[in-house]
Formats: C-alpha cells, sequence, structure tokens
C-alpha cells in the first residue's frame, strides 16, 4: 500500500487531532450522503427524502446523543441512590426522577387533549401542503430545463 492510500486513522495524523475532528471524520460520509439524496432527480418523492434525511441526522447525532441519553442516566442512578441512603432530597430544577414520573403520571385534560388533535392535525395538513409545494416546484424546474 503507497502512504496516501492508508486511512487517516493509522497515520501519525490522527493523534495530532481532537476529538471533534475525529467524529467529523466519521461523520463526513453520512453528511456526503445526505448532501446526495437531496439531489436526485424528480420521480424521488420529496416526503421520503424528509424521512430518509431524518433518519440520517439522527444517525448524524448518535456521537451526541448517546453520551448525553448516558449521563442522564447515570444522573438517575445517583440520584435514586442519593435519595434511597440519605436524606437528602435535590431541588425542583434537579430532580430527574421526579420530573420523569411527574410526565408519565399526568392525566391531561379532555379539552387539552382534543386541542393537541387539531394542532397535529393542522401539522399534518400544512407538511404535507408543503411537500406537494416542493414537488410541483420540481416538476416546473425539470419540464423548463
Amino acid at each position: 500500500m503507497r502512504p496516501h492510500q492508508i486511512a487517516l486513522h493509522r497515520k501519525k495524523v490522527w493523534k495530532k487531532m481532537s476529538s471533534f475532528d475525529r467524529c467529523l471524520y466519521y461523520v463526513k460520509p453520512f453528511l456526503i450522503h445526505f448532501g446526495e439524496v437531496w439531489m436526485q432527480p424528480l420521480p424521488f418523492p420529496t416526503l421520503f427524502k424528509i424521512v430518509y434525511s431524518v433518519f440520517l441526522l439522527a444517525v448524524t447525532c448518535l456521537p451526541l446523543i448517546y453520551p448525553s441519553f448516558i449521563l442522564i442516566l447515570y444522573w438517575g442512578i445517583f440520584q435514586y441512590l442519593m435519595e434511597r441512603h440519605t436524606a437528602v432530597k435535590l431541588p425542583k430544577k434537579v430532580d430527574l426522577i421526579g420530573t420523569v414520573t411527574e410526565i408519565f403520571t399526568t392525566e391531561p385534560e379532555g379539552i387539552y387533549k382534543l386541542g393537541v388533535k387539531f394542532h397535529f392535525d393542522r401539522v399534518i395538513v400544512l407538511s404535507s401542503s408543503f411537500i406537494s409545494a416542493i414537488d410541483y416546484i420540481r416538476i416546473v424546474m425539470n419540464v423548463l430545463n
């Protein structure tokens, strides 16, 4: 193998790179593929592009999401052990267990449920009309070219 064909993580430069640059090195193929998806010709529907883009962005953000999830999990374990074995009660700003319990045990009222349903219906209608408008613009641009 020639020196310029060796992968970057085997070179001496790799040790000098920051962890952010290393993360960008591994995420770069996903970002390139993200751009290629949006450059696909017309028969590929915009709705599929949006769903696929959300999936690619989720995969791209995994290096940020996973450590934050682990940090929150360990904070919950620490809080549970601290509350169980000592008489210390954490303030409301940092009370993870209390917040999660409140979120999952609160029953929304009937009017609130109806408002949320109407809001989601509105979002669905607006997003589908926006996606259709993008498709129509793409059709016009293909016809003009």
